[in-house]
């Protein structure tokens, strides 16, 4: 086996040792104690009941305490599911103003809240770990 091979195969073992090591000295110096988690694929939903139905395309992230991302990720179907259910019951005028959108994204937190806490078996959903929820993309057509 030539060095150069060999060097690589050595560097291959070390990198995960050095990863490691790296996320170590990270939590030392005091990191961050939450994640996001991008709720992928993105949602797709129609709306509107009464004449023309509209499609919303959103993006969603959420943060987590690092705890609770387990917890998150195990009940990401859960989760997809009331936010799709969340989503595709809008209105078009509960969509149009920021302020009514603002109101729809804490009311998806809530409903994130609710179904970590229900699968946990907590009657607290704010102590379900999700601090927030984002929309990182929101599109509307009508």
């Amino acid at each position: 086996m030539s060095t150069a091979r060999r060097a690589c195969l050595m560097l291959l073992c070390l990198l995960p040792l050095m990863a490691q090591a790296k996320s170590a000295e990270k939590a030392e110096e005091g990191g961050p104690d939450f994640e996001y988690i991008e709720m992928q694929p993105a949602f797709v939903v129609n709306f509107g009941t009464s004449g023309r139905i509209g499609y919303l395309k959103t993006e969603v992230s959420l943060r987590v305490a690092a705890e609770a991302v387990a917890a998150v990720e195990l009940h990401m179907p859960a989760l997809r599911h009331e936010l799709i259910m969340l989503l595709s019951g809008q209105s078009a005028e509960a969509l149009a103003a920021p302020e009514q959108r603002e109101a729809l994204r804490l009311a998806a937190l809530e409903a994130v809240r609710r179904v970590i806490a229900t699968a946990a078996g907590d009657a607290a959903p704010a102590q379900s770990g999700v601090t927030d929820l984002l929309f990182t993309a929101f599109i509307l057509q009508r």
